[in-house]
């Protein structure tokens, strides 16, 4: 069989692309060792997009690595991973369970039917849950996809600030609808498993008026009712058993 034969002309255009892309390799992975080394250290989100894109799986999981709970992998770069998930099954992998996600990505995350394993997701991606369920009880039938994956992260993660106070202003204040009942069923539940609400939602938990709330919030909270404007709304509301408890409990704190 007939050797096929490679000029000398060929040689040097094939040691030319090689020279240029051994110089670029050292180059992004110096760029990378950078980044490990001094955390004040930024690259562009453009020279970070262009890494991935380029596929390198080396220099792609170099650089997530460098960027794991250090800083924010671009939203452009994070949102190429997620779509070319299927060519980038490890570094999308990796970015999911290690890295902070842009509210874009978390987004995808929270409609994607095939994600399903919990993670903490931003005070944004909070209160977008907690919007979205409050949407769809207002649809008719009303629908609860939301509803149900909000139930399941608050059994396992507390809610930022934002996120708690927009849940037990808008669940307790819920006046329409055929889910009134199950949205107020969420703020107990939620109680129950962390025991505590903020200074902000305790105002708005008292504002609600919602009695058998409150009335457990007084005697089983961690540190009872402690905020001084909540304090102060609940004696505006004047309820008997609701002081009486606050006035009980006082004692034991």
């Amino acid at each position: 069989m007939q050797e096929e034969k490679i000029s000398a002309k060929e040689i040097a255009e094939l040691k030319e692309k090689a020279e240029a892309k051994r110089k670029m390799h050292r180059k992004i992975v110096e760029g990378i060792n950078k980044l490990v080394r001094d955390e004040r250290t930024e690259m562009s989100p453009e020279y970070q997009l262009e890494i991935i894109m380029c596929g390198r799986r080396d220099e792609v999981m170099a650089l997530l690595k460098a960027y794991n709970n250090k800083r924010t992998l671009c939203p452009e770069a994070q949102l190429y991973i997620y779509t070319h998930k299927q060519d980038y099954q490890e570094a999308y992998a990796y970015m999911i369970e290690n890295m902070r996600l842009c509210f874009e990505v978390e987004k995808k995350l929270l409609t994607d039917v095939f994600y399903t394993k919990p993670r903490r997701y931003s005070p944004q991606a909070e209160i977008y849950i907690v919007q979205k369920a409050l949407a769809e009880t207002d649809k008719i039938p009303p629908r609860r996809a939301f509803l149900n994956l909000f139930k399941e992260y608050s059994k396992n993660y507390q809610l930022s600030v934002e996120a708690e106070v927009l849940m037990v202003k808008e669940f307790l204040n819920k006046q329409t609808g055929r889910m009134i009942d199950e949205l107020e069923d969420c703020v107990e539940k939620y109680f129950k498993q962390h025991q505590v609400l903020s200074s902000l939602a305790q105002r708005e938990m008292v504002k609600a008026g919602f009695h058998p709330l409150i009335m457990a919030y007084i005697k089983t909270a961690q540190k009872g009712l402690n905020d001084e404007t909540a304090v102060n709304l609940l004696f505006e509301r004047a309820n008997r058993a609701e002081i009486e408890a606050y006035y009980e409990r006082y004692v034991e704190l």
